[in-house]
């Protein structure tokens, strides 16, 4: 658990664990930013 006040206490950024993209264009870009082809799995 994480806040806001508590990463202000420490100085650092806040943790974040869930993140939204605003559109699925925009997720498709985020996506790619931050994993490499390899690190994508299929799931159903």
């Amino acid at each position: 658990m994480d806040s806001p006040d508590l990463a202000n206490i420490e100085k650092r950024a806040l943790f974040n664990l869930v993140h939204a993209s605003d559109s699925p264009k925009e997720a498709e870009r985020e996506i790619r930013f931050f994993f490499r082809e390899n690190e994508f799995v299929s799931y159903s």
